[in-house]
């Protein structure tokens, strides 16, 4: 069965670019995009999709707190970030608010499929850049945003729809 995909960003450009990547990958299928914060939770909601694939700087609601609404109401829902911020901060407050994986949009080409694979599987994915750019203890670092994800999953006391 095809990973049900919604796309989220301010840019139709950025949309199109990100819907051109996994609509031609086997196995997937882009059911709906979003072009703000709000409308992102708004259709995840609705159409509960395996992943929600965001921006952090969109208008209305920010890609932060869209997760966390999000994966509050609907702890299935795997979300994966693609930020220009590869800083630390970042990347642990989009784990914290419920994302499952983080990319620089600049990998978005390479590595959003593998992205969308990895958090369909329950596993955290952190792109090339974000784990070049953290330094040393990458898999540590990368250990400890699993069990954060963990973490928020087993508080929810939901794993399912």
């Amino acid at each position: 069965m095809a990973k049900r995909i919604i796309l989220a960003d301010d840019s139709p450009a950025v949309l199109d670019l990100w819907g051109g990547f996994l609509s031609g990958t086997r196995g997937f299928e882009v059911m709906d995009f979003a072009n703000d914060g709000r409308q992102a939770v708004r259709l995840s909601l609705k159409r509960r999709p395996d992943v929600v694939v965001m921006d952090l700087s969109m208008p209305e609601l920010n890609g932060f707190d869209a997760a966390a609404m999000i994966v509050d109401e609907c702890p299935a829902i795997r979300v994966v970030v693609v930020s220009g911020h590869a800083d630390k901060q970042f990347v642990v407050r989009a784990f914290r608010s419920g994302a499952t994986g983080y990319l620089a949009k600049e990998d978005a080409a390479m590595e959003l499929a593998e992205a969308v694979r990895v958090v369909s599987s329950g596993k955290v994915f952190i792109s090339r850049t974000v784990r070049r750019f953290l330094g040393t203890g990458q898999e540590t670092f990368q250990d400890r945003m699993q069990a954060t994800h963990d973490q928020r999953r087993a508080k929810t006391g939901r794993g399912t729809r």
